[in-house]
């Protein structure tokens, strides 16, 4: 399987929340867990099922923060019936830039507490991974 992300995605656990903008009741407001973070978008786990095709609109309250609100599209989604609950990946492509930046600190947090040491690494990671990876095509 090739890997076709551009920003790498940190493993969290954090309590969100989204709209169904294309839903019969888009005001209805549903919970989520979001389970991994990148600058290009995010892994969330929730209740119900959405259609692939489906506009969300997401609230993300990262610690030390403010609420990170962004329109998404769904890329796959994937049910967890030992769970009873669906995972799903979706894209940003209604964002600040300045919540990118946001997410981008939060991402440098998280990477540095797992390795306390090695500042310039974390850096480079975040700024750019295709940098530090081992499978990648680019010629040195």
């Amino acid at each position: 399987m090739v890997e076709r992300r551009n920003s790498i995605r940190v493993e969290c656990e954090l309590f969100s929340s989204f709209r169904n903008l294309d839903s019969e009741n888009p005001g209805r407001i549903e919970t989520a867990v979001v389970k991994n973070i990148s600058r290009g978008g995010i892994k969330i786990r929730f209740d119900n099922f959405v259609p692939l095709e489906n506009r969300l609109y997401i609230y993300l309250p990262l610690p030390s923060h403010q609420t990170i609100e962004a329109q998404v599209v769904p890329a796959w989604i994937v049910e967890l019936p030992h769970l009873g609950k669906y995972e799903m990946g979706v894209r940003f492509v209604n964002i600040k830039s300045e919540d990118e930046a946001v997410i981008e600190g939060f991402q440098y947090q998280a990477l540095l507490e797992k390795m306390p040491f090695r500042p310039h690494i974390v850096k480079d990671l975040i700024k750019d991974p295709e940098k530090n990876n081992p499978n990648s095509s680019a010629e040195n």
